[in-house]
């Protein structure tokens, strides 16, 4: 029996746990020169994500000990908070702060900034809907009627959540770099235990196919 409550227990707050913390990542601070990155934080954490499904999530969390803790997932996996099933690939001396982010040696080579062209006329900013027909499925971004993964561990189901049908999905901004890369800033709402986050997607998507089992924020 107490093995069966400390199974509960853990299925139970590990995954909504990464679903808060997730949900905190709603301030934008740039993405990459070429465009395949951003960088988003949150009170606790920033996450380095790529904008498209390809690549690698990195989670930038401030272990509370004066040492600021970088790590790497491959996409699709469930993202790490602090090294459990991820790579530590970086650690820097220090609090998380703007200023410290810009110090890391990821965000130096991804060369994370907010450089962008000014389109000749506004661009038209299209609509998005969040697809899935049921709470444990893929809960994918469909922007302007093309499917654009979500990479990232916890836009999908959690394991408390059952407002999914609640969620919202809307192009907040559109940039455009000078590399011809345009990116969609776009607020989630409802998501992951009532949270609201932001994702940075590129308008074309990966020629990567996701598969049919990836992570979903519920395992």
């Amino acid at each position: 029996m107490k093995v069966l409550v400390l199974l509960v227990v853990l299925l139970w707050a590990r995954p909504s746990d990464a679903c808060v913390r997730a949900a905190e990542a709603s301030k934008l601070v740039g993405w990459s020169e070429d465009g395949a990155y951003s960088l988003l934080l949150g009170a606790d954490h920033a996450e380095l994500l790529p904008t498209s499904y390809a690549g690698f999530v990195y989670v930038i969390i401030d272990s509370g000990e004066g040492t600021v803790i970088v790590t790497k997932t491959k996409v699709g996996a469930c993202a790490s908070f602090g090294g459990d099933g991820g790579t530590i690939i970086e650690t820097k001396q220090g609090t998380l702060t703007e200023q410290l982010l810009g110090e890391l040696a990821i965000v130096k080579e991804l060369k994370i900034g907010m450089a962008e062209v000014v389109p000749s006329k506004p661009p038209i900013v299209p609509a998005a809907t969040i697809s899935g027909a049921k709470r444990y499925d893929v809960h994918d971004l469909v922007i302007d009627g093309k499917t654009l993964p979500v990479p990232v561990w916890c836009v999908g189901s959690c394991l408390v959540d059952e407002s999914w049908k609640k969620w919202t999905a809307t192009v907040a901004e559109i940039h455009t770099l000078a590399n011809g890369v345009v990116l969609y800033v776009v607020k989630l709402a409802n998501v992951c235990h009532g949270g609201d986050l932001l994702r940075v997607i590129k308008a074309t998507p990966a020629s990567t196919k996701p598969p049919k089992s990836r992570c979903k924020g519920g395992n």
